[in-house]
């Protein structure tokens, strides 16, 4: 048992000082070294100092509450030991640790030293192991230091009690602020002022949205936050990683435009004056080459089918025979439109392209969309045209409010602001428009299209080809360089044509297109392009396939019918003048249906006015009638039947009662079970005839049965059988069961007892009398044919009343003469009691009424002696008459709080129980702390004494109060003194000051705290320490000197003004 320590600890009180800071977060955590000083002296569990060479120190501080681990560390090796025996068992150690340090072990939670003693809310600790429940400091909140030692020999066991670390009033230097370091504190530096401070939070909201990516001035770095709706300057930057693009409309980035040409690969390697670039079609990608000189081979150019100017043998112009008469080729006229030509011809018309104009009503097809034309009215086959609902298949017609909703979720094309984010990560920019300015940025297509700023043409390359600049076309175009010469010098293109000049070699193309003057082409499909043509004359309505006609297209009048409202929905509007149908799909008019319903059931409830002929049909849905009146249906009738015997033949499934009605009809039995007729009855019993007097009924025969009438005056003759003997009318018994019965007579309470050979009577071995059962002489054995006692049982016996003795009374043997009762056996438990009862148990008393003295165990496992008058338990020695000491107990002995142990000896074995003289004079006296109730004035050049007059705690009252305060020591050993002084007043420049401590009643001293030569600030303090050692009876106390001009003033009113004084060990 490790029983004493003293311990100094030099940050028992941490300075925790509040100042301003400005809520910005922007500093790291880090740890900072702060730790104090753990020392004290340890001794064994019989007082001696400890003097182990290696123990194990292990530190755990606390919450106030003691709940939540803050810091733990573990410190072994420590030796104990030294040569001065006034050394043995000191040790003074540091505890605290930055976070890592091997010092830290078990379940330590790695805060920083700054983090466990802080008391800003900030720092709270959150709620994991080893804090389950968590911990937010609060302004001025202690630690508690909790110290377990293991000193090799009896484990590892906690000092008690905790120590409590707390504030102090001040210090010169601090190593954090509520556990904040220097280095995460903004100070005010240079140029930084408060003014500068406000500046800058004054836009934190802003700054705050930009850091968590919400704010909408600045486009975040994923592109969203970019819906630009005019040209981006770019001031001379650069588009960095952007991706090679894959539409036309993306931005290319500067890798892909040096690498392409009209979109196709562009291999410049090795390129030279004079060298151009042609296709390699082996290769997929332009090449550079150098042109050979032109020997052309062609000598004269004819004009085919369409084609007018030729033959050209020298120079000359090819042009398109373009017009509107036969055989002519049609060009678009200046606004892209097809001239007036016939167009009977023309298939596959698509409706939805008609502008303008009215179809005739004749080109209108029978029948449009569900409804048809049908004489002078409309059929709209019981379909209606309404208000468009909203969509919900795909192929749904859409309503205006349907659209403008997915309109207002899509962006514009002519311009609009995104509402959430745009990451092109490496996905492409597609949509850009063709660059007007240098520094715009550039797409796809205008990539491929351009060659150094220029046009380029590369429809129909083929492998060897080359490029070169037409200036009549302003753009580049590939062309077959030739090797030979002809008298053609130039072939120009005229109308129609595009190519021309060719003055060396290259080929003429019909200006194809949709655009102004181009000539119209048919696609793939042989259809014409999507071109305006207002001018087309006798279309044929019949081949209008496609597409939807507009209703502005329709004629006002169809066939005699006008419609009045909105298009095709009639809205409130009515059809007129409707005829009343004739065929069975003619829609019909108000008096032919308002007709047919006066001859129809209304569905609400009606009368028929003749009969209903259901021919082979049901009428299904009628409910269970009410009324008489009431049609039946199929349930209301099936359960009815349920309830009857059916003619064909049924089963009863209850009592059938007649009353006085008779069955009739009943057919004459013919099994068991069958119900019989009267005729039946009568011819199975027969005619039974009245007997009169002393004549009996007699029935001979059967079935059928003879009944008769006759007179019976006999009597039974003759020996009695059986078990009977004698005669008739008194046999007597002579037998039971086949055995012999003995003749004797029986006397008073005899009873019939068969002895092996015949029933003879017998007394009973048990006698009855008033109810009670008893026998004179012998033992009663059960379950022992020969009891030695008057009752001997073998085997388990069981008594559910009370077993009163008289006499002695043995258990498992035969009792014992001195002892009413004698337990005997090899049992584990001699006596087992098992009640159910906390009261349950064995009571032994020794007076007459029962509660005098006595022992009592009850089923808790509790023992009990009580004694009358407080007689003491003795235990004695074999001879009955020398007391001993024999009593051991195993486990708590509870004295119930307000009873004592008495007349016992001081202890001298560790195991012993320590008397009050002992402990009074051993534990008595731990530590105490005094404090002052006013603020005292200690003139200069004079030693006063310092009057802790007020106790803060003191066990023992081992002060004396007042003007001549002392201690006196309670008991010899080592005590340790700390002393606190705050003071109201600077000290002086040049002046000194002195603190003593005098012990030993006073004939000795050592100086413990002083400053001399220095200029202190407001409230200063001064404060020290020391061990000395004390005998029993010895006073101590404190003295002052100073040599300041004035007087100094104690601040001795308050927490920072005291003095301490522990027991530290013998």
């Amino acid at each position: 048992m490790i029983r004493g320590i003293s311990v100094r600890c030099f940050i028992c009180r941490l300075l925790f000082v509040a100042v301003f800071c400005y809520p910005v977060t922007a500093f790291t955590q880090t740890d900072v070294e702060l730790s104090f000083t753990f020392d004290g002296r340890l001794f064994d569990n019989v007082g001696n100092p400890n003097n182990t060479a290696s123990a194990t120190f292990r530190f755990v501080i606390m919450d106030p509450g003691g709940t939540c681990l803050l810091y733990q560390e573990s410190q072994s090796g420590i030796d104990l030991s030294n040569a001065d025996p006034n050394e043995v068992g000191r040790f003074s150690l540091k505890v605290g640790s930055p976070i890592g340090s091997p010092k830290r072990s078990g379940p330590d939670p790695a805060n920083a030293m700054g983090t466990i003693f802080s008391n800003l809310t900030s720092s709270s600790i959150p709620s994991i192991a080893p804090c389950a429940s968590g911990y937010t400091p609060t302004s001025g909140a202690s630690r508690l230091l909790r110290v377990y030692v293991d000193d090799g020999v009896s484990g590892e066991q906690q000092l008690s009690p905790d120590y409590v670390l707390s504030s102090v009033p001040s210090a010169f230097v601090a190593q954090t602020l509520q556990g904040i370091p220097p280095s995460q504190i903004i100070q005010f530096l240079g140029s930084v002022n408060q003014t500068n401070v406000e500046a800058l939070t004054s836009r934190v909201g802003s700054l705050s949205a930009l850091g968590d990516g919400i704010s909408t001035a600045y486009v975040k770095s994923d592109g969203t936050n970019w819906a630009p709706a005019a040209a981006i300057n770019m001031n001379g930057q650069n588009i960095t990683n952007l991706p090679a693009p894959s539409a036309g409309d993306q931005a290319v980035n500067k890798t892909y435009s040096d690498g392409k040409f009209g979109g196709m690969d562009l291999n410049l390697a090795g390129l030279a004056d004079g060298q151009s670039v042609r296709w390699n079609n082996a290769m997929t990608r332009w090449e550079v080459y150098t042109p050979s000189v032109a020997t052309g081979t062609v000598t004269s150019v004819m004009t085919g089918t369409g084609l007018t100017g030729g033959p050209i043998t020298t120079t000359g112009t090819i042009n398109v025979d373009v017009g509107t008469g036969p055989n002519q080729i049609v060009q678009l006229s200046g606004s892209s439109e097809l001239p007036a030509v016939s167009a009977v011809n023309l298939t596959n018309l698509n409706a939805s392209n008609l502008a303008s104009g009215t179809v005739d009503k004749d080109r209108l097809p029978a029948t449009f969309n569900g409804f048809s034309v049908i004489g002078s009215g409309i059929n709209m086959s019981s379909q209606s045209i309404t208000n468009l609902a909203t969509p919900v298949a795909p192929n749904d017609g859409a309503n205006k409010t349907y659209v403008d909703t997915i309109a207002s979720l899509l962006v514009q094309k002519s311009g609009d602001t995104m509402t959430g984010p745009l990451n092109m990560s490496t996905n492409t920019i597609s949509g850009v428009a063709a660059p007007t300015n240098p520094d715009h940025a550039v797409n796809k297509a205008y990539s491929d299209g351009k060659l150094g700023g220029q046009n380029l043409f590369t429809t129909g390359v083929v492998d060897g080809q080359a490029l070169r600049w037409s200036t009549g076309n302003s753009r580049w175009e590939p062309y077959t360089p030739s090797g030979g010469g002809g008298t053609v010098t130039s072939v120009g293109a005229g109308v129609g044509l595009t190519g021309g000049p060719i003055t060396t070699s290259g080929v003429l193309n019909v200006n194809t297109g949709t655009g102004p003057n181009q000539i119209v082409q048919l696609n793939g499909s042989g259809e014409l392009p999507g071109v305006s043509a207002p001018n087309l004359l006798n279309l044929n309505a019949t081949n209008v396939t496609t597409g939807t006609l507009n209703k502005d297209r329709l004629p006002a009048t169809l066939n005699g019918f006008s419609v009045t409202g909105s298009g095709i929905n009639m809205g409130s509007q009515s059809i007129t003048n409707l005829a009343a149908p004739v065929g069975g799909s003619d829609a019909a008019n108000r008096s032919y249906v308002d007709l047919a319903d006066s001859n129809r059931v209304l569905k609400t409830g009606d009368s028929m006015t003749g009969p209903l002929n259901m021919s082979t049909n049901n009428i299904s849905g009628v409910a269970t009638p009410t009324n008489p009146d009431h049609a039946a249906n199929k349930g209301y009738v099936d359960t009815a039947i349920g309830s009857y015997v059916l003619k064909s033949g049924d089963s009863m499934s209850g009592p059938l009662n007649m009353g006085t009605n008779i069955i009739s009809g009943v057919t004459t039995p013919t099994n068991p079970d069958h119900a019989t007729n009267k005729s039946y009855v009568d011819a199975l019993v027969g005619a039974i005839p009245s007997c009169s007097g002393a004549q009996k009924l007699q029935i001979t025969g059967g079935p059928p049965y003879t009944w008769s009438c006759v007179t019976d005056n006999t009597s039974p003759t003759g020996l009695a059988g059986g078990d009977l003997s004698g005669t008739y009318p008194n046999p007597t018994v002579s037998r039971i069961q086949g055995r012999i019965v003995s003749t004797n007579i029986p006397s008073t309470d005899q009873v019939l007892k068969y002895n092996g050979a015949q029933w003879q009577p017998q007394s009973l071995p048990w006698l009855e009398s008033g109810g009670d059962l008893y026998r004179s002489t012998g033992n009663v054995g059960i379950g022992n044919a020969s009891p030695s006692y008057k009752l001997d049982v073998s085997g388990t016996g069981r008594f559910t009343g009370d077993l009163s003795t008289s006499s002695k009374l043995g258990v498992g043997g035969p009792p014992d003469a001195l002892a009413p009762l004698k337990v005997t056996g090899s049992a584990v438990d001699l006596v087992q009691i098992q009640g159910t009862s906390t009261t349950a148990g064995i009571n032994f008393r020794s007076s007459a009424s029962g509660t005098g003295n006595q022992i009592y165990i009850n089923n808790s496992n509790n023992y009990y002696i009580r004694t009358d008058g407080g007689i003491r338990m003795r235990i004695f020695d074999s001879d009955g008459t020398t007391e001993v000491e024999k009593l051991r107990v195993l486990g708590n002995a509870d004295m119930n709080t307000t009873n004592r142990i008495i007349n016992t000896a001081d202890p001298v074995a560790p195991q012993d129980v320590a008397t009050k003289n002992y402990v009074d004079n051993e534990n008595k006296f731990i530590g105490a702390r005094y404090m002052m109730s006013s603020n005292p004035n200690i003139p200069n050049g004079t030693w006063t004494r310092v009057n802790f007059d007020q106790m803060d705690y003191d066990i023992g009252g081992n002060v004396t109060t007042g003007a001549g305060w002392v201690f006196t020591a309670p008991k010899t050993g080592f005590y340790r003194v700390a002393v606190n002084l705050q003071f109201v007043d600077p000290i002086a420049a040049g002046s000194g000051a002195d603190l003593k401590f005098f012990w030993a009643n006073g004939t000795r001293q050592v100086s413990i705290a002083g400053r001399w030569g220095e200029t202190i600030s407001f409230y200063p303090v001064l404060t020290g320490s020391t061990t000395v050692r004390m005998n029993a009876g010895d006073t101590a106390y404190f003295e002052f000197l100073h040599d300041d001009p004035g007087s100094y003033q104690i601040d001795g009113a308050n927490e920072y003004t005291f003095c301490s004084i522990d027991f530290a060990g013998p």
